[in-house]
């Protein structure tokens, strides 16, 4: 009896562990800096939570098989896992609940596939079983295939833009819960055949592998804390980078200006006859002016200064360029991603028309209604480009852009839409204004 609750502990750690990272893929946890301002509020989430525990482990130890056995299982069930999301999860009941009944079904279904698989290839029903090795290799063989499917899940949503599609990454994330799960279909039958009392040396390798597969998943989170701080160092190296090359642009647009302020009057006041050549003098100098306001595309001081300093670019490469600008003064947008945004987008129409030997034209929209920006940019290409990629020969510098743009479209929830044509190309996105 002893050996039965050891096991049925670990089965239930094993699946507030795996349940705990299924709902990491959808809530988002506290952080430990709030543990530390709500201490009081910790120890009685740890005393909730173990309570909690006890019932779900102690109570069905004393019930037989039945409905109403199943009835305070599912019970427990429901109670232990809404505790750990409502303490150590931020997010709405009804998605809490939700989360918790989906979690209940992934059980069911890979415990019958399991069941299904060594059913079907050994003969042995380890539901009806009394050797541990037997009823408990099936239920640890599931609950590590449903640990292959949170892993999955967690990546796909979690990982970091540096690691994300590929493959490599994947795998190895599921390879050790791949091949625990595995070892418990096979150990039964392969192993314990011929010891069957021996159920001490089971549950020793039950923990060892709960063990190794918890570690695995910490190591790979501190992995993927590890790219995302890298990633996020080479998002402000290349803000930096953007900064600098606005600043020293800013500047030659206000010594410009400054220029044409100083020499104006002074070369006003000798044009005092109405020959062919004082015309064409005042011509030049309302040209220069004009050159200079033709820079004005928006009320709004931050963006006007990025399309400013991207449109004398465009005209340096000899790019016809039009821009359509209807943003406010004010938005709620943090400035460091919308110049990322916009800047990257901009910056890839000018590196795909530089590459063309003849039409170079680039036409961007850029729109905020209700809430929403909408950004619209289409520009030449030398030739039909297939996927939203980098094209440059140094992949880290070259797409880490388009990957700045994945990321700040996706963190304010928006949608990202591109389609390649002959010689064109077309970029269609957009982002919501937070709350």
């Amino acid at each position: 009896m002893n050996l039965f609750i050891l096991l049925e502990l670990v089965k239930s750690v094993n699946d507030v562990f795996i349940v705990s990272v299924f709902f990491s893929c959808y809530l988002t946890g506290h952080s430990i800096d709030y543990w530390k301002k709500h201490k009081l509020r910790g120890v009685v989430a740890i005393l909730v939570v173990t309570a909690a525990y006890l019932i779900r482990n102690c109570s069905p130890l004393y019930l037989s098989f039945g409905s109403f056995y199943m009835l305070i299982n599912i019970v427990t069930y429901v109670c232990l896992m809404y505790s750990i999301s409502y303490f150590f999860f931020k997010g709405r009941d009804a998605t809490k609940f939700l989360l918790i009944f989906l979690s209940m079904i992934l059980v069911l279904v890979f415990d019958f596939f399991i069941y299904l698989i060594i059913q079907s290839l050994f003969g042995v029903n380890y539901f009806d079983s009394n050797q541990p090795s037997y009823a408990y290799g099936g239920i640890f063989a599931s609950q590590f295939v449903q640990l292959i499917m949170v892993f999955l899940l967690r990546s796909k949503r979690k990982a970091p833009l540096a690691v994300q599609g590929k493959t490599g990454f994947y795998l190895l994330q599921v390879i050790v819960p791949f091949m625990t799960s595995l070892f418990f279909i096979i150990y039964p039958v392969f192993v314990e055949q011929e010891t069957q009392d021996n159920d001490v040396r089971f549950f020793m390798v039950v923990a060892l592998f709960a063990v190794i597969n918890l570690v695995h998943f910490i190591v790979f989170e501190i992995y993927q804390k590890l790219e995302k701080e890298n990633y996020e160092n080479l998002f402000l190296v290349q803000e930096f980078a953007h900064r600098e090359e606005y600043y020293q642009q800013m500047e030659n647009h206000q010594k410009k200006i400054r220029a044409i302020r100083h020499d104006l009057k002074n070369q006003l006041l000798t044009l005092v006859t109405n020959d062919e050549e004082s015309e064409k003098q005042i011509e030049k100098l309302l040209g220069d002016v004009l050159k200079e306001e033709a820079c004005q595309f928006t009320q709004n001081s931050s963006i006007n200064q990025l399309l400013s300093n991207k449109y004398q670019r465009a005209q340096e490469s000899n790019i016809q360029t039009e821009f359509e600008v209807k943003v406010p003064a004010e938005l709620k947008f943090e400035l460091r991603d919308l110049g990322a945004l916009i800047g990257n987008a901009i910056d890839n129409a000018i590196e795909a028309c530089q590459r063309c030997s003849q039409e170079r034209k680039i036409e961007l929209k850029l729109i905020y209604f209700n809430h929403m920006l909408v950004l619209e940019i289409e520009n030449s290409t030398a030739e039909q480009v297939s996927d939203f990629k980098t094209q440059k020969k140094k992949a880290l510098e070259h797409g880490f852009g388009v990957k700045s743009i994945q990321a700040i479209t996706e963190k304010y929830h928006g949608d990202l839409f591109y389609e390649a044509k002959e010689h064109s190309f077309r970029l269609e996105l957009s982002i919501w204004e937070p709350n």
